[in-house]
């Protein structure tokens, strides 16, 4: 199984798992900017505190981040 293959999209993460981050795409770039600012940028780990709904809890870079569920789904992982 191919790295690629395994990659899907932050929101699908389980809590407790911890994931790298293979690529964001926020859309609007001030949104991106703010995400990186945030940690999320290709190879950052990022633990799952808690998910409820969608919505995730998830620690990077030794801060807890909420994110709702839209803003996870452009978050890819692996």
């Amino acid at each position: 199984m191919s790295e690629e293959s395994r990659e899907h999209p932050l929101a699908f993460a389980n809590q407790g798992q911890t994931v790298s981050v293979a690529s964001v795409r926020a859309g609007k770039a001030d949104v991106q900017h703010h995400l990186e600012n945030l940690g999320f940028v290709e190879g950052s780990r990022i633990r799952i505190i808690s998910e409820q709904q969608g919505n995730l809890i998830v620690e990077v870079k030794g801060a807890r981040v909420a994110l709702n569920r839209a803003t996870a789904s452009r978050i890819t992982v692996r």
